[in-house]
């Protein structure tokens, strides 16, 4: 009964991680697509990469290179691409992209909370009332980038805080545990294979 009880939280986390991944599932649709500019650009570079391997915006005349947002998200959109590449039925499955990078960002919170010292409860809680927030529904029903920066964010931070808990950090630690998060919300214009 001890284990039960000590698991508790963790099986709360796991029901509202699961009631999060159902009713976002069952809202997810193709009704709001392109409602937002960043979706449609999204969408469009993710299966450039997919298509032709190169970062580019085909819907734009000449289909120039893409340079204001990060490859990150566009990558993980291109695997959905070369799997369900037939559009508009696509749209579901680039938004349950988003839903699934709300579900890891949800998992990463409650760790990184108990990692910091927050008890099992209020980890849960707060990844509870994280997953309520109509914020977090909206952005995880539609194709945007913040879902997975946060989950890259909050992997970041978990990291930072398992290798400062082990070993004394130097300087040169944070960039190197820091770069997903950093290349998921940034422009390529420091990566040079993008450029011609």
């Amino acid at each position: 009964m001890g284990m039960l009880k000590s698991r508790l939280p963790l099986i709360v986390l796991a029901g509202t991680v699961g009631l999060f991944l159902v009713v976002g599932a069952m809202s997810l649709s193709t009704a709001d697509f392109g409602a937002n500019h960043d979706d449609g650009i999204n969408a469009v570079t993710g299966r450039s990469l997919a298509a032709t391997g190169e970062y580019r915006i085909t819907s734009l005349p000449g289909e120039p290179f893409q340079r204001k947002y990060s490859v990150v998200f566009p990558a993980m959109l291109a695997v959905v691409w070369w799997i369900a590449g037939d559009f508009p039925g696509t749209i579901v499955w680039l938004k349950a992209v988003s839903l699934l990078s709300g579900a890891v960002v949800l998992c990463l919170t409650n760790g990184l909370l108990r990692t910091v010292g927050a008890s099992g409860w209020v980890a849960a809680v707060i990844a509870g009332v994280c997953a309520a927030l109509p914020a977090t529904g909206t952005l995880a029903n539609d194709v945007m980038s913040q879902l997975a920066y946060g989950a890259s964010r909050r992997g970041c931070c978990g990291c930072w805080s398992g290798l400062s808990a082990r070993t004394p950090l130097r300087a040169w630690d944070l960039p190197r545990v820091g770069w997903p998060t950093w290349h998921t919300r940034r422009g390529p214009w420091g990566w040079p294979w993008f450029w011609r």
